[in-house]
This record gives structure tokens, C-alpha cells and sequence, in this order.
């Protein structure tokens, strides 16, 4: 599979699949649709160049995903707390 170019980095925000989501894979030139099931962590890269799609990685590979199924299939991840060393 390829990389998807995008617009611009921003902070990666991470979200967690509710429900499955149907996604978009380059390969072999081609666009095809890819089921991610249900708990998968999704990182957001960046806008796609198609305002419609936001660029993702899942487990390592890109792809594109409909802004309003991230928005509605999945909820966001919080980041972890960093733990800070208590005085004795």
C-alpha cells in the first residue's frame, strides 16, 4: 500500500472505533475499500486533499477515512496522564 500525501502535519489525535468503518487503501494504483473492525486505534495525519477525507494510520499503514465516520464511528482517545513523582 502506498502513502497518501496530505495538505499539513498537525498534533495526531487518536480515536477508537466504536463500529466498524469502512475505509480507503491505495493499492495498485487504485483506491479499495478496507473494513478496520470495531477497537482499532486510528491516528489522524492530516487532512486529505479531498476536504471530504482525513488521512489515518492503522496499525502502521495510511489510509483514507470520511471525516464524519471518524467523527461518528469512533470516539476520541485521551491522551495518558504523565504520572509525577510525589515528594517524601
Amino acid at each position: 500500500m502506498g502513502t497518501i500525501p496530505t495538505l499539513h502535519q498537525e498534533p495526531r489525535t487518536r480515536y477508537r472505533a466504536d463500529l466498524a468503518v469502512m475505509v480507503l487503501a491505495f493499492m495498485d494504483n487504485h483506491h479499495a475499500a478496507v473494513n478496520i473492525p470495531a477497537g482499532e486505534i486510528f491516528e489522524v495525519i492530516g487532512p486529505a486533499q479531498d476536504d471530504r477525507f482525513v488521512v489515518v494510520d492503522v496499525k502502521g499503514q495510511q489510509f483514507l477515512v470520511f471525516d464524519s465516520d471518524l467523527k461518528y464511528r469512533c470516539k476520541p482517545v485521551l491522551p495518558a496522564r504523565r504520572r509525577t513523582a510525589k515528594a517524601s
